[in-house]
């Protein structure tokens, strides 16, 4: 039983996403803030993490971060996460600014 529980918690460790580079660059931010008002609003940045809870929620922002960034986004709008049986899943608005660009501009 207890070799069971060492690869359950060694398969969850291994399941831990970091986010890239670019994708750190990617600004959590809010409607109300206002800093997404004179942005380009681009495709929605999607995550998907096994398991439920506050770190499949980090696993599955990290994915979606990775997503937004490989749009050039510098802005993130979190929608509330969905949990299912099968695990968790956000959904993230991203934008452009191009005042507060991290990215190189696309050529």
């Amino acid at each position: 039983m207890s070799r069971l529980v060492a690869l359950f918690v060694l398969a969850c460790v291994s399941c831990a996403h970091t986010v890239s580079p670019a994708a750190a660059l990617v600004r959590e931010t809010t409607i109300e803030a206002g800093e997404v008002t004179n942005c380009i609003r681009l495709p929605n940045a999607t995550g998907e993490a096994a398991g439920r809870g506050d770190g499949a929620i980090a696993r599955a922002k990290a994915e979606a971060r990775d997503a937004a960034a490989l749009n050039l986004a510098t802005h993130i709008i979190w929608v509330a996460p969905g949990e299912f049986l099968w695990g968790t899943s956000v959904l993230g608005y991203a934008y452009r600014c191009p005042d507060s660009s991290p990215h190189p501009a696309p050529r």
